[in-house]
C-alpha cells in the first residue's frame, strides 16, 4: 500500500462550568553538539490546575506567536444546547456537521453567531457481512450481497433529503462524494446507476424474499422466521443528529418487508463499542454511519478499497469483508494508481461503481450540506469538505476578532475520547482527530479549497515519472519530469528484515534490478533540525528512520512487535514501495522510488515522499513509538483493536486509561537501559541523545500525566476522561508566524446561475460571493449534460461569451435534444482552478419542437 493510503481518509459525545487551566510554561534551553541540536535535559516542574480564564482578562502571553493560549474541548451531544451555550458565550465553536434547517435559521438570524458551510459529510448504512450465521447461530441476511443490494431499492433517499434534512443535502448512491472532482468527471457513469437503484420497494421486497427463502427462513403472516424465532435485526442508531430520524425511517421500511427490528439507540462512544467488535459475535446487523472527508479529495480512486476490502482499515469489520475477486482487483488497481491513461482509469471506475452497488457493504444515503455554528468574533480557516472539525488549518488560524489575544477558546463537539489515541491504529473518529491535529506538525498541509498540498515544513520537491504515467503539477514548489526508465539504485533501502533488524537493500530484494514508476525527491529547509518535540527533544534523523522502519516492521509476522491489524497495511505498502535513499542529512534530502502514482504531483509528494514523522492518527517521535513497541513485545498491549481483541489485552492508549500504567512501566525500563527498539536505528543515535530523549519523556510525563508528544502549535496538557474534556495549551516553542495562513480565510468558490432556455440555448453566469464577476482565468471548465430518465442525450463544453462586465458561458441545445418527446434535464458542472469542488446546477425543461 502506498504511503498515501497509510494516511488517507476518513469516516465518521457538556461541561459548562470548567475548572481547567494550567500554569505558565517556560521554554527549555538547548545545548549543542556536532551539526544537530542536542536534546534538552529538563522541563519545568508539574503544573497544577487553576480556574478557567475568563473571556477577556488581562494576562501574560505564554506564546507570543499565537492568538489563543488554550483550547478547551468539551463534549456536547445536544445541538440545541450547544447553540444556546454559544449565545451565552460558554462555547466559542460547535465543531460538528449539522444539517438541521431549523437550527440553521436560528444561527442565521442571531447577529452574535455565524455558520461555516461545508460539503464533505455523508450518511450511510454500514451492514454486518458476517455469517450467514453468527457465532450463536442467529441468521444474518446481510452476509448475502444480494440482500445488501436490495436495501438500495427499499430506501427513499429523496424522502431523507427533503423530510429529514429539510433540503440540506443530496441523494447519494455511490461512495463518490458530489463535492469532489471525480463525481463531475464520471457523471455520465453515475447518473444511470442512480436511476437503476432509485426507490422501488416492490423490487426490494422481491429480492429480499428470494434471499431469505434460500437462507432457510420462512415468512408467516408477513413476518420472517428462522425456525420458530422471528428474524430480528439489531439496528445501532446514533442519537446525536439526523441519524436518529434516518434510523427510525429505515427501521420502519425493514419492518414493512417482514423483519423484526431491535432499535439500539446509542451515542457515538456506545455505538463504536458495539460496531467496533468482532462482527461474528452478532452484536449488530446495521449501523447508521457517517463520514466526513476532512479535506477535498481530488482522487477518489481509493474509496473502493477503503470501504469494501480488508485493506481499508485494520479493524475487525474490515477484516470480515469478502469482495469478489474482480472487485478486489479493480479496487486495488484504483487505489494504487495502476493505470497508464485517464481512459483506462475511467474504465476501472466504471467497473468499480457497478461492483460497489452489487456488493453494497455500505448503502449510501445522502451527501450533506453541513454547517458548524460559532461565535461571530471567532475566526478560523475551515475546510470546504471537512469544515472546522476536519480542517488541518484550524490550529494555525484560530483567532478571536478583532485581533486581540484570548486566554481560552472552548470548542464543543458531540463526543470526545471515543477510542484510544495511538499514532498507528488508534481512534480515527473525527472528534478525536480534531484535537489530535492541534498537536501535530506536517511536512505538507492540504489546501482547504483545492486539496492540493501546500508545503509547511517541506521546501521543494521534484517528481519524475515514466512517460506513460498521467501526472500534473499545479504549484510552483513541485517540478514534474518524465523519463523512459527509472532504475532503482542498488543501495536504496527497499525492505526490512525483522529478524536481523536491518534494512534490505534494493540489490538484495531485486537481484535482477528493478524499475519504479515514480521517483520523488524532497528537500527540507536548513532550519528543519531546529524544530522540537513538545517534550523539548529536537527533531532528529532517527525520527525519520523510525517512521520508515515501523511502516514495514509492525505488520510483519516475524517481528517481535507484530500486530495483525497492521499486516494488510504493511503488505499493501510493500507491494508498491521500491526503495528510499537519504541523499543528504543537512539539509535533509530524501529520494523515494515507488510504483504508486497520483493524478497530481502534489498529492504524490504529500502522501508518498515526505517521510515526516507524523502519521495520519498522530505524531511519531521515535521514543514515543518505542514505548508502544515495548508494550506490544511484552504482550501487555497492542496498537490495533484487532490484535488487542485477539490477545485479550489493552488497545494502546497514550493519553488515558489502563495503558498509562503499562507505558509508565515501559518508560522506567527504557530509561534504565537506554532502550533503542531497532539495531538499524542505533547508527543514527548517540548515547547521550538516547539518554536525553528518555529523560525528557520522563519529565514530560511527570508534568502532564500522559505519553502524547507532538510538535504542533498546541500541546496536550490535560485529559479529563470521566468528563469528556481535553485541554490543549499553546506550544511556546512553535516557530511559525501567527499570520502565515491568514490569506486562506476567504473562500474562492464560484456562484453559478443557469438562465434560459432562450433562442435555443442556456446561459451560465459565474460570480463571487459578493456578486462581482468571477475571474475568467480562474475557471477550469464548464461542462454540460442533457439527460432524460438517466439516459445521456448529449454532453460537451460550454462556450465562453465575450462579455467584459460578467463571466458568461453559453450552452446550446443540440438537435438530439430538440427532437425528443417529454421533459429533459440540463445539468452543468463548473470547475474552478482555485476550488476543487464542482458547482453543479440543473434545470428541467420541455424542448420546443
Amino acid at each position: 500500500m502506498s504511503r498515501a493510503r497509510f494516511f488517507i481518509i476518513l469516516g465518521v459525545l457538556g461541561l459548562v462550568a470548567l475548572g481547567w487551566g494550567c500554569q505558565r510554561a517556560t521554554t527549555p534551553t538547548a545545548s549543542s553538539s556536532s551539526s544537530l541540536p542536542e536534546p534538552t535535559p529538563s522541563l519545568p516542574a508539574a503544573a497544577t490546575p487553576t480556574a478557567r480564564p475568563q473571556a477577556t482578562p488581562a494576562h501574560t502571553a505564554r506564546c507570543p506567536g499565537q492568538g489563543v493560549e488554550q483550547v478547551i474541548f468539551v463534549a456536547e451531544p445536544n445541538a440545541e444546547a450547544a447553540i444556546q451555550h454559544l449565545r451565552n458565550q460558554n462555547y466559542h465553536v460547535y465543531a460538528y456537521s449539522l444539517a438541521d434547517p431549523t437550527l440553521y435559521r436560528q444561527v442565521a438570524d442571531d447577529p452574535t453567531l455565524k455558520a461555516v458551510t461545508f460539503y464533505g459529510s455523508n450518511r450511510e448504512l454500514t451492514l454486518n457481512p458476517a455469517g450467514p450465521r453468527f457465532a450463536d447461530g442467529r441468521l444474518n441476511p446481510f452476509a448475502d450481497p444480494r440482500a445488501r443490494e436490495a436495501l438500495n431499492w427499499l430506501i427513499d433517499r429523496d424522502y431523507i433529503v427533503q423530510e429529514i434534512l429539510g433540503g440540506l443535502g443530496t441523494p447519494k448512491y455511490t461512495p463518490l462524494n458530489r463535492a469532489f472532482p471525480d463525481y463531475a468527471r464520471y457523471l455520465d457513469l453515475i447518473r444511470p446507476l442512480e436511476v437503476r437503484y432509485r426507490y422501488n420497494p416492490d423490487r426490494a421486497r422481491a429480492a429480499l424474499d428470494q434471499v431469505m427463502t434460500e437462507l432457510g427462513a420462512v415468512k408467516r403472516d408477513g413476518r420472517w422466521y428462522d425456525g420458530e424465532k422471528p428474524v430480528t435485526l439489531r439496528f445501532v442508531i446514533r442519537t446525536e443528529d439526523e441519524r436518529k430520524a434516518i434510523g427510525d425511517y429505515v427501521a420502519r421500511q425493514l419492518e414493512n418487508v417482514g423483519f423484526a427490528v431491535e432499535r439500539l439507540y446509542k451515542t457515538a462512544r456506545e455505538a463504536f463499542a458495539l460496531v467496533g467488535g468482532d462482527p461474528n459475535e452478532g452484536a449488530w446487523h446495521i449501523y447508521t454511519a457517517g463520514h466526513i472527508n476532512t479535506s477535498i479529495v481530488r482522487d477518489q480512486g481509493f474509496v473502493f478499497q477503503l470501504y469494501y476490502t480488508p485493506r481499508g482499515r485494520p479493524f475487525p469489520l474490515w477484516q470480515a469483508y469478502r469482495p469478489d475477486e474482480d472487485f478486489a482487483e479493480v479496487a486495488y488497481r484504483l487505489a494504487e494508481q495502476d493505470f497508464t491513461t485517464l481512459e483506462e482509469r475511467r474504465e476501472l471506475f466504471a467497473q468499480a461503481l457497478e461492483a460497489a452497488m452489487r456488493d453494497s457493504a455500505r448503502v449510501w444515503l445522502v451527501d450533506k450540506t453541513s454547517f458548524s455554528p460559532l461565535r461571530a468574533e471567532v475566526d478560523v480557516v475551515a475546510d470546504l469538505a471537512g469544515g472546522i472539525a476536519g480542517s488541518r488549518f484550524w490550529p494555525y488560524t484560530l483567532r478571536v476578532l478583532p485581533d486581540t489575544r484570548k486566554d481560552a477558546v472552548v470548542i464543543a463537539q458531540p463526543s470526545l475520547l471515543n477510542g484510544p489515541w495511538n499514532p498507528l491504529a488508534g481512534s480515527s473518529q473525527i472528534y478525536d482527530l480534531m484535537p489530535i491535529r492541534g498537536t501535530v506538525e506536517w511536512a505538507v498541509l492540504l489546501d482547504p479549497y483545492t486539496g492540493l498540498g501546500r508545503p509547511q515544513r517541506l521546501a521543494r520537491a521534484t517528481v519524475t515519472v515514466q512517460k506513460d504515467v498521467p501526472l500534473r503539477a499545479s504549484s510552483a514548489w513541485v517540478t514534474v519530469e518524465k523519463a523512459e526508465r527509472i532504475p532503482v539504485p542498488g543501495d536504496a533501502w527497499a525492505g526490512w528484515d525483522p529478524v536481523a533488524q536491518r534494512f534490505i537493500l534494493a540489490s538484495e530484494r531485486f537481484p535482477e534490478g528493478a524499475e519504479a514508476r515514480a521517483r520523488i525527491v524532497v528537500e527540507y529547509p536548513p532550519d528543519l533540525w531546529q524544530w522540537r518535540w513538545h517534550d523539548g527533544s529536537p527533531l532528529a534523523p532517527a525520527d525519520f528512520v523510525m517512521a520508515l522502519i515501523v511502516q514495514m516492521d509492525v505488520g510483519h509476522p516475524e517481528s517481535p512487535f507484530f500486530d495483525k491489524g497492521l499486516q494488510p497495511r504493511a503488505e499493501s505498502f510493500l507491494a508498491t514501495f521500491k526503495g528510499v535513499r537519504i541523499r543528504s542529512w543537512d539539509p535533509l534530502v530524501i529520494e523515494t522510488y515507488t510504483d504508486s502514482t497520483a493524478l497530481d504531483a502534489e498529492t504524490l509528494v504529500t502522501f508518498d515522499g515526505t517521510w515526516f514523522p507524523t502519521f495520519r492518527l498522530g505524531p511519531a517521535p521515535w521514543h514515543m513509538l518505542a514505548l508502544g513497541l515495548r508494550a506490544r513485545a511484552t504482550g501487555q498491549a497492542a496498537f490495533s483493536r484487532t490484535q488487542a481483541d485477539k490477545d485479550g489485552v489493552e488497545w494502546l492508549n497514550y493519553i488515558d486509561g489502563p495503558s498509562l500504567a503499562i507505558l509508565q512501566e515501559q518508560l522506567d525500563a527504557a530509561e534504565a537501559e537506554a532502550y533503542v527498539p531497532y539495531a538499524a536505528l542505533r547508527p543514527f543515535l548517540r548515547t547521550r541523545d538516547v539518554l536525553a530523549r528518555w529523560e525528557n519523556y520522563r519529565r514530560w510525563v511527570e508534568r502532564f500525566g500522559h505519553f502524547w508528544i507532538g510538535m504542533g502549535p498546541y500541546r496536550l496538557e490535560q485529559v479529563h476522561g470521566l468528563q469528556d474534556g481535553i485541554v490543549l495549551g499553546c506550544n511556546p516553542d512553535y516557530r511559525d508566524p501567527v499570520d502565515k495562513w491568514a490569506h486562506l480565510r476567504a473562500s474562492p468558490l464560484p456562484q453559478a446561475r443557469l438562465l434560459g432556455p432562450k433562442s435555443g440555448a442556456f446561459q451560465i453566469i459565474l460570480t463571487r460571493d459578493d456578486g462581482t464577476a468571477y475571474p475568467r482565468e480562474d475557471v477550469d471548465s464548464v461542462r454540460f449534460f442533457f439527460w432524460q430518465e438517466g439516459r445521456l442525450l448529449a454532453q460537451g463544453e460550454a462556450e465562453p461569451l465575450p462579455d467584459p462586465a460578467q463571466t458568461v458561458y453559453r450552452v446550446p441545445i443540440p438537435d438530439a435534444v430538440q427532437d425528443v418527446n417529454g421533459a429533459v434535464t440540463v445539468e452543468v458542472a463548473v470547475l474552478s482552478r482555485r476550488v476543487s469542488m464542482p458547482v453543479l446546477i440543473s434545470q428541467t425543461f420541455v424542448p420546443a419542437r
